[in-house]
């Protein structure tokens, strides 16, 4: 099964440097005609991985960010969702009109979040948001990142405040 991946991090993605990418396309060059975007363009654009997997960069400045918004990511995920099988979205961290539309588009919805105060208050407060504006067509799905980490601070902690399972956790430094 076929997988793309894009920076949705647009102002300051850095999908190509975790995963050792270059090109001097990026999404940026996607959204000057995102009613004409066809498999050509998209293969112009996307980057291979070693390990097969195909990604869309964020723009290489962070001021060409503006320029992919709600309707050329629609346009975006359209075309990608027509040839890929999954297609999986690294978003920043605040709100807008881009992580909105990814929200109402997805299928899965994966908060990652490390286990630290003020982490967590933002995360209730971003799935507080959520539900109220029933942004997300799909549960919201906990992943806790570098837990066990801070003392005292338990699993069930974490559940009570923020009213939803732990789905998965990513160990921190290889500890179980």
């Amino acid at each position: 099964a076929a997988t793309s991946l894009i920076d949705g991090s647009l102002q300051f993605g850095s999908i190509g440097v975790h995963l050792t990418l270059r090109s001097k396309y990026s999404l940026f060059d996607l959204s000057a005609h995102p009613d004409d975007l066809d498999d050509a363009m998209l293969a112009r654009v996307i980057c291979e991985h070693e390990t097969g997997l195909h990604v869309l960069l964020a723009p290489p400045e962070p001021e060409q960010a503006a320029h992919v918004d709600g309707a050329v990511l629609n346009a975006i995920l359209d075309r990608l969702l027509a040839r890929y099988s999954f297609v999986v979205v690294d978003t920043w961290s605040f709100l807008d009109e881009v992580t909105e539309t990814l929200l109402r588009r997805a299928d899965d919805v994966l908060l990652v979040a490390t286990p630290e105060l003020p982490t967590l208050r933002n995360a209730k407060r971003l799935l507080d948001f959520i539900q109220r504006h029933t942004l997300a067509s799909a549960p919201v799905q906990i992943v806790l990142n570098r837990f066990p980490s801070v003392e005292g601070i338990t699993l069930e902690d974490v559940q009570q405040h923020l009213h939803y399972p732990v789905r998965a956790n990513i160990p921190s430094e290889g500890l179980p």
